[in-house]
């Protein structure tokens, strides 16, 4: 993974942890209901053992995860109607994994690097593109009520582990 690391460019991601290098910005704008931006953008990101999880974090636009080596790795989904989905980024399609996984804008996400391996790589295309406005970092009491329970890994103790250092005593 080092090498990947030091030829990509990756850096530290702040807030979400992980590590990043953006790839490309669309010239296209585009005008949507959260204002006008770049049709889209493209980053590499990935998971090492010494940044295991990628933390609990919302953003406006769709989000689509497309394996480009190592993993596997878990990515937990939280809508805003309650309901989580809980899916696996990999290559073994026998045990379900696929090699995209998609994050519909407006919902939470926090994925976690699988024990038995060092790293995942991906590449993330967010439409339309990535802004700091359009993102939001975290949860807290009234995140863990909503989803405590909505899935047999959906305990409060896990929820927490999953907003990581972005812990908010009032959300």
């Amino acid at each position: 993974m080092k090498d990947w690391i030091e030829e990509l460019g990756l850096q530290h991601l702040d807030h979400e942890s992980g590590l990043f290098a953006v790839e490309n910005t669309s010239s296209i704008q585009v005008d949507s209901k959260l204002g006008s931006s770049a049709a889209s953008n493209c980053i590499y990101y990935a998971l090492t053992r010494e940044h295991p999880q990628n933390h609990l974090h919302w953003l406006e636009t769709d989000d689509h995860h497309i394996l480009i080596a190592g993993g596997p790795a878990i990515y937990y989904l939280f809508h805003e109607d309650g309901s989580v989905e809980k899916k696996t980024l990999g290559l073994n399609l026998q045990e379900g994994q696929r090699p995209i996984v998609v994050t519909p804008g407006g919902c939470g996400k926090a994925v976690r690097l699988h024990d038995s391996v060092d790293f995942l790589l991906v590449g993330s295309v967010v439409t339309p593109a990535w802004t700091p406005e359009r993102v939001r970092f975290g949860g807290g009491p009234t995140f863990i009520d909503k989803y405590t329970g909505k899935a047999d890994w959906a305990t409060s103790e896990h929820l927490r582990s999953l907003i990581g250092p972005n812990w908010k005593a009032d959300s």
